[in-house]
């Protein structure tokens, strides 16, 4: 016998390493261990935002310079997929 999806569950949306995206209902990503997973809260809760970037594209020394680069990309990321939304 088959199995199906009953119609009241929806799938979750995996974002692979050194992928990003978001949506309003289900969103994860597996295999995070030594990487690095930023989460963004758009609109109120109502959408989510989620990047999965490798440990081997950190910086081996943390400076305000590189993060404030990191935290630019992350906003252009989230720009290119939700917009119109705003962070919550």
């Amino acid at each position: 016998m088959a199995s199906t999806v009953p119609k009241n569950k929806q799938l979750i949306e995996n974002i692979e390493m050194e992928a990003f995206g978001s949506t309003k209902v289900r969103l994860a990503t597996i295999g995070v261990g030594p990487c690095i997973c930023f989460v963004v809260i758009l609109d109120d809760g109502c959408e989510v935002f989620l990047e999965h970037r490798s440990d081997a594209y950190l910086p081996a020394t943390v400076t305000t310079e590189n993060i404030d680069l990191c935290l630019q990309n992350l906003a252009e990321h989230v720009n290119d997929v939700s917009p119109s939304s705003q962070i919550s």
